[in-house]
């Protein structure tokens, strides 16, 4: 109205949901806005994150202020910190989950676990590592559950085997 207070548009990294307000807030931790006169903020893309303790607009006004969340990480829902998975597990979009059984990551991987190599073996889902058959015993591929006994008429002295040689 003429002669009232002058509507300033909200800057980058602000919104205000009420027309008229007398301030723009700054965008809440794990969101963004690269628009003036937002309304709203949009929330940080998948396994990102905007901190609580990053208050200032500018620390909100581009997607690129969405931090990376690290290796075997994903954000929380809300994108306002992440969650590092353990040991023998993987980071998917929205959680962790355990290696399948053969497989093994003794850090907290993305995607996928590693496989057990030849001669040795992951029997149970969540290995941090694998273990290598014992003497007598062989695993003759990778992604391996448990290894096999040697055959009638063949030996493995060595731990770790792939095979039985025959004696």
């Amino acid at each position: 109205s003429p002669g009232g207070p002058a509507c300033e548009s909200c800057a980058p990294g602000t919104f205000s949901s009420t027309d008229g307000a007398e301030a723009c807030d700054v965008c809440p931790s794990g969101y963004y806005t690269n628009r003036t006169s937002a309304t709203t903020c949009r929330l940080c893309p998948t396994r990102t994150h905007i901190p609580p303790e990053l208050t200032n607009a500018s620390s909100h006004d581009d997607v690129d202020d969405c931090l990376t969340c690290g290796v075997g990480a994903y954000a929380f829902p809300d994108r306002s910190g992440c969650v590092t998975c353990s040991s023998g597990q993987f980071a998917t979009d929205n959680n962790c989950t355990d290696c399948p059984v053969g497989e093994f990551a003794s850090e907290p991987q993305d995607a996928a676990c590693t496989s057990c190599v030849g001669g040795s073996f992951a029997s149970s889902a969540g290995s941090a590592e694998c273990t290598l058959c014992v003497p007598g015993r062989y695993a003759p591929g990778t992604g391996s559950v448990g290894c096999e006994a040697c055959l009638e008429g063949s030996a493995q002295p060595s731990a770790g085997a792939t095979s039985c040689p025959l004696c």
